[in-house]
């Protein structure tokens, strides 16, 4: 069984308000329950979720939509200022075969696995996209909204809608018949093992327009701020954000995280322990910075954020408190409180 990767969600809550126009507020809960997700989770700053509940929530909207092509409509509801700095960095290449690879390699940055990989076959480019994992369900609306944003940044690189000689889908069939050819102006191969855009290429070689001009230049250490929220890559990293979840549900045991991470205890731990920490040392880290989240964005009394972070007995937390920042968390509620957000 593969480890569970995550993903990036900075376009979800686009997404999220475009659904919820449709099937409203109730709508958008009842999605979030069915992937046994909180629906505030999405929102927070730099949030992260593994990739199986993205992609499983696209379908979960699609069926509140009632919208076989969902994969679209997803797509559409996304500014390209929604990914980060990785667009503009992208369409200041000095081609299009450069602003693919500029996002080829930021993939990774944004999502763990799976695959983008650019190739050519006689006089066509094959810029493709699969997801490595065995996941199913939502799989070909992300699919089609990944492949649709591919064109989109071909068609802001080249200042118009690029020719596409064939367009290859992972899925079957999707949607009404005709639909894909329609929206991509091309014909679709199906079933295919990976999903891509076929296009002349000649294209490669066409520079950005209009061109860049005076704009300020990006470079790869530009990006370094937004790498510094990537993905958790670690072991230790992908425990805490599995370990965030977990505190949601009440249960901080190995047992449980080590299940959300679909693999075992003894095996987290041993992944941990190469990387010089216990699983103790996680959930104390997790604990420390949620507890400051919660006294600082929250009024909940401090028995029921004991309860949140695990701690059957107030008590306990107060101690442990007292043990990370050396004095009791009542200090810090009324210190928070009283300080604007950034000095938070």
């Amino acid at each position: 069984m593969k480890y569970v990767e995550f993903t990036r969600v900075p376009t979800l809550r686009p997404i999220v308000e475009a659904v919820r126009g449709d099937v409203g507020s109730a709508g958008i809960h009842r999605a979030f329950s069915l992937q046994g997700l909180d629906p505030d989770l999405v929102f927070r700053p730099n949030a992260v979720l593994p990739l199986r509940d993205l992609i499983g929530l696209f379908e979960r909207f699609a069926r509140e939509r009632g919208d076989t092509t969902f994969g679209f409509f997803a797509a559409r509801s996304i500014r390209p200022d929604a990914f980060g700095l990785f667009v503009a960095y992208a369409l200041q290449a000095q081609d299009l075969r450069s602003a693919i690879d500029r996002v080829r390699r930021g993939v990774p940055l944004h999502q763990g696995g799976t695959t983008m990989a650019l190739a050519e076959k006689g006089d066509r480019a094959i810029w493709s996209y699969r997801v490595d994992l065995p996941l199913t369900t939502g799989r070909h609306h992300h699919a089609l909204h990944v492949l649709w944003q591919m064109s989109e940044l071909m068609t802001a690189y080249l200042g118009a809608r690029p020719y596409l000689c064939e367009v290859g889908i992972e899925a079957p069939a999707y949607g009404p018949p005709g639909s894909l050819e329609t929206e991509f102006a091309a014909p679709v191969r199906w079933s295919r093992q990976t999903n891509y855009l076929a296009f002349p290429a000649s294209l490669l070689h066409e520079t950005a327009y209009p061109p860049i001009g005076d704009t300020a230049p990006l470079t790869y250490l530009d990006l370094i701020r937004y790498m510094r929220t990537r993905p958790p890559q670690s072991d230790a990293g992908k425990t805490e954000a599995a370990l965030r979840f977990c505190l949601d549900h009440g249960d901080t045991t190995i047992e449980a995280v080590a299940k959300y991470l679909n693999t075992g205890a003894r095996t987290l731990q041993r992944r941990l322990h190469s990387e010089g920490l216990g699983f103790r040392d996680v959930l104390e880290n997790v604990r420390r910075t949620r507890a400051r989240e919660l006294l600082a964005d929250t009024t909940l009394p401090l028995g029921r954020i004991a309860l949140l972070l695990g701690y059957s007995d107030p008590s306990h937390f107060t101690r442990a408190y007292r043990r990370w920042y050396g004095h009791p968390p009542v200090r810090d509620r009324s210190v928070l409180e009283r300080a604007p957000p950034s000095a938070r």
